[in-house]
């Protein structure tokens, strides 16, 4: 196997960064994926906008050190909340 090209495909870097800072970057991962996944089938977001939008969520992320299983999903929740954000922005 080759190792995975993370130029050609930025999530999958974006991904091991969040795993990387661990804690509750994860679940700002996924929430914000998916967001941005949603906002895309909708006409809203480019494709090239998903992970522009990831990258920015993950940098205006405020981590909880040791979170809650409440915590992880209010964090899910609230990069939900800030894409749909970034949709109303534009």
């Amino acid at each position: 196997f080759e190792p995975p090209d993370t130029e050609r495909f930025p999530c999958l870097g974006l991904a091991y960064e969040a795993l990387d800072r661990g804690v509750t970057a994860p679940a700002a991962l996924n929430g914000a994926n998916e967001q941005a996944v949603h906002e895309f089938v909708n006409g809203n977001f480019t494709f090239k906008e998903i992970p522009e939008a990831i990258k920015k969520i993950l940098e205006q992320h405020r981590f909880v050190e040791k979170p809650t299983v409440e915590e992880l999903g209010d964090t899910d929740m609230d990069a939900k909340r800030q894409i749909r954000q970034m949709v109303n922005v534009k």
